[in-house]
């Protein structure tokens, strides 16, 4: 809020005042009342005025006593010199508080324990997820409500994303094709990885999550990056009771033949095998992209790109107006079946699989990315 000064004289005043009188530093005096006259802060400037006439006349008087000066005898230089200035070391310097401030948040990222709180109401048909979190503004999470038996048609999941805004973040409401859901459900609420976070949200968390800390916290299997996730159980009726997790207990997690998963991801590939894998994942991908992707595997982890002319141009245009956005929501639903049906091959030997749909005019920009058939970033979601 601005201080209101009306009336009021100015400490530069004063001390141009004081300068004016010291003979030999009266044109300091001068300057500061002319400086301190040209404010328009709404003080007095009586006392400015003043300093400026005899801060002048003074500065007139040195002129002269140093022109006669200059016809005596050569003056001591040894009288000229400045006397030593002792410094108390027990006084107390002047702190800058933005400085400090900065050194305070540069430490708090060191030790960010990641908390995500959940609450979730009724509107209408759907149920609507309040998040509270201390990551970051402009962090992007991924919800995932499911329930039922993974890989087959009993299986319900419905996912949204949300950004942070000041700590807070409000989903979009889940319902089952509009009608209301009802019994027990899991909630997975992730954050992708910090690559895929905005430049602001990294400056806090740290270009790999290395800031982030706390039983939310993992290492990913993608290089060594830190990944964010936290489980919840939910519980639908006239009130919808959300309650943390270790792991999910509902939605129940299978292979498409039914066999042991735990078993199957044990199960390491060697090298033949990962070649094996990466020539079915290339029947898939020339299939719907011809030439237009690359595939490559490390850290065990699959890399995907793809990219076809004229998808960034389209994208611009669904941002512009000109195109609809059902043309492009149309190829990241194509774009996500090819993601699950390539991970089906990594997935029992538990190798992720990214895929990234790139700006074809400059391919080190990303558009769409999944990591293992599940979206984490979209441009045109910003």
């Amino acid at each position: 809020m601005e201080k209101n000064y009306k009336g009021k004289n100015s400490p530069m005043a004063i001390a141009a005042l004081i300068c004016s009188l010291l003979c030999y530093i009266s044109i300091i005096g001068l300057i500061l009342g002319i400086i301190d006259l040209t404010k328009k802060d709404g003080r007095k400037k009586g006392i400015s005025l003043a300093a400026i006439i005899i801060g002048g006349v003074m500065t007139l008087l040195s002129i002269i006593l140093l022109i006669t000066e200059s016809t005596s005898d050569t003056k001591d230089l040894s009288t000229s010199m400045p006397e030593t200035v002792e410094v108390d070391s027990s006084e107390s310097i002047p702190v800058d508080r933005e400085i400090v401030d900065e050194s305070r948040a540069i430490e708090s990222q060191n030790d960010l324990v990641v908390k995500i709180e959940p609450t979730a109401i009724w509107e209408g048909n759907g149920i609507k997820f309040d998040i509270t979190t201390n990551l970051p503004d402009e962090s992007e999470l991924m919800l995932t409500l499911s329930a039922g038996d993974f890989n087959t048609d009993e299986t319900w999941r419905g996912q949204t994303k949300v950004t942070i805004n000041n700590g807070f973040a409000e989903s979009d409401g889940f319902s089952q094709s509009g009608d209301k859901l009802s019994g027990d459900y899991d909630l997975c609420i992730s954050m992708s990885l910090p690559s895929l976070q905005s430049d602001a949200v990294r400056a806090v968390i740290g270009e790999q999550g290395e800031h982030m800390t706390g039983p939310l916290v993992d290492k990913s299997s993608v290089g060594d990056s830190k990944v964010v996730t936290a489980l919840f159980s939910v519980t639908v009726g006239d009130i919808i009771a959300v309650t943390p997790e270790d792991d999910y207990t509902h939605t129940i997690f299978r292979s498409d033949e039914e066999d042991d998963i735990s078993e199957l991801i044990d199960t390491s590939p060697d090298e033949d095998e990962i070649k094996s894998l990466i020539a079915a994942a290339e029947v898939v991908l020339k299939k719907n992209f011809g030439d237009n992707y690359n595939i490559s595997y490390e850290g065990n982890a699959v890399t995907i790109n793809l990219w076809q002319p004229g998808i960034t141009a389209g994208a611009v245009g669904v941002k512009s107006g000109t195109v609809s956005k059902s043309d492009w929501n149309y190829m990241v639903g194509g774009v996500e079946s090819m993601s699950n049906s390539v991970y089906k091959y990594f997935k029992p030997y538990g190798i992720d699989v990214i895929v990234n749909v790139l700006n074809d005019v400059n391919k080190e920009n990303t558009l769409l990315s999944f990591i293992d058939g599940v979206k984490f970033y979209d441009i045109l979601d910003d």
